[in-house]
């Protein structure tokens, strides 16, 4: 959902207010790396996608497996988790993905 509403611009009302979508705590798109210090000893820092090659998240394919045959919309729906006013905007994006089956085994749930 959270990669959708990024991708889109999607922003979505809350109790407090609006919000924006944006990658803050993603440790791809917010973390930086020490390379170590100046001569004047000032820290010295990067992004560290600029430093490890890796996919935006915005070009990520998303996919996966579950026991339920749900698609993605109706159980963001059913778990509660997200804003009414997210879920809302997301429908159209969630609506057709399904996800592949998965081995049950009742004892290891």
């Amino acid at each position: 959902a959270g990669i959708i509403a990024n991708k889109e611009g999607i922003s979505w009302r809350t109790r407090r207010g609006v919000q924006n979508p944006n990658y803050f705590g993603s440790i791809t798109q917010a973390s930086t790396m020490r390379l170590g210090f100046t001569d004047d000893n000032e820290e010295v820092t990067v992004p560290l996608n600029k430093v490890v090659p890796m996919v935006h998240p915005n070009d990520i394919v998303l996919g996966g497996w579950d026991i339920s045959s749900m698609n993605l919309a109706d159980a963001m729906e059913r778990s509660g988790v997200l804003e009414y006013d997210l879920q809302r905007q997301l429908v159209p994006y969630l609506k057709d993905i399904v996800p592949l089956k998965s081995v049950y085994y009742q004892d290891f749930i």
